[in-house]
C-alpha cells in the first residue's frame, strides 16, 4: 500500500465487484469463467516468505541515507487514476482517487485517509463513492521499512433502474519500503472483506501488487503501480493498474 496507498487497488476492485455482483449473479459459470482456489496458508506463508527475503537483501545492500526519500514518515497528498481489467473486457473500469498521508509517531505510525469514485465503461454503466482511512505502522531498517497496515472503509454503487448496494469494509495489509536515490519500490500484499462473514456473498480478496515511485523534486513524485486481485469467492479474473502524483507538505 502505499502507506496511504496500500489499499486502493482493493477499494477499486471491491466497488467494481459489488456492481459486478448485482449484474451477473444468474450469469452461468462457463459464461464468466473461473479461478481455480489456491490453498490460502500456502499462498500466505510464500507471499511473506518473498517479502521478507526482499527485505532483508535490499536493507544489506542499500545505503540508510536513502530510506529518508521514501514515503512512510512523510506527509504528502496524492492524486492517481486506476484501470481495472476484469476478465479481458473491452470495457474497463476506471477510477480517480485522492488521498492525504500525516505521520502521527515519527518513525512508527502513519495514518490517512482517501476518497475515490468509480465507474464501469460497461453497460448497464454505473459508478461507485468510496471513502477510506487507515494507519500504517512501520520500522525503519538499513535501507528498507518494513510495514503493516489495518483500514476502514465503506462503499456505494449507484446502477441505472435505481438499483445499488452499499457496505462497509475492512483491510489489512504487510509490504517493504525499499528507497534507492530518488526511487522507492513497494511490494505489497494486502487481504480486505465485508461484514457479511463467512456467506456466500462475503468479500474475500488478496491483492498482490508491485509500486515504482520516483521523486523528481524534493516536492513533488509520479508513481505507477501493477497489482493481480484474486477475488477467492468471485469467479472473474482482474489486473488492476495506478498512475498518479504525490505532493510533499
Amino acid at each position: 500500500m502505499h502507506r496511504t496507498n496500500m489499499f486502493h487497488a482493493e477499494v477499486k476492485l471491491f466497488s467494481l465487484r459489488r456492481r459486478r455482483r448485482l449484474i451477473l449473479h444468474r450469469t452461468p459459470d462457463y459464461y464468466i469463467g473461473k479461478i481455480k482456489p489456491m490453498n490460502l496458508i500456502k499462498k500466505t506463508t510464500l507471499a511473506f516468505g518473498l517479502l521478507a527475503a526482499a527485505s532483508t537483501s535490499f536493507a544489506q545492500n542499500t545505503s540508510a541515507t536513502t530510506t529518508s526519500n521514501g514515503l512512510l514518515g512523510q506527509s504528502f497528498l496524492e492524486f492517481n487514476y486506476s484501470l481495472a481489467d476484469i476478465d479481458s473486457r473491452s470495457d474497463h473500469g476506471h477510477g480517480v482517487s485522492a488521498v492525504a498521508n500525516v505521520p502521527v509517531l515519527p518513525g512508527l505510525l502513519d495514518v490517512g485517509g482517501s476518497y475515490t469514485y468509480d465507474w464501469d465503461g460497461g453497460t448497464p454503466t454505473s459508478h461507485a463513492n468510496t471513502f477510506l482511512g487507515y494507519a500504517n505502522a512501520y520500522v525503519a531498517l538499513e535501507g528498507a521499512k518494513p510495514f503493516v497496515g489495518v483500514a476502514l472503509g465503506y462503499s456505494w454503487v449507484s446502477l441505472p433502474f435505481g438499483l445499488g448496494d452499499h457496505d462497509p469494509f475492512w483491510a489489512v495489509a504487510a509490504g517493504v519500503e525499499i528507497p534507492f536515490g530518488a526511487f522507492v519500490f513497494t511490494p505489497r500484499i494486502s487481504y480486505s472483506d465485508d461484514f457479511n462473514g463467512r456467506i456466500g456473498n462475503s468479500d474475500d480478496r488478496w491483492v498482490y501488487e508491485l509500486e515504482g515511485h520516483y521523486w523528481f523534486s524534493p516536492k513533488a513524485g509520479a508513481f505507477v503501480s501493477v497489482a493481480r486481485i484474486d477475488n477467492h469467492r468471485d469467479p472473474i479474473d482482474v489486473w488492476g493498474y495506478r498512475a498518479g502524483v504525490r505532493l510533499r507538505f
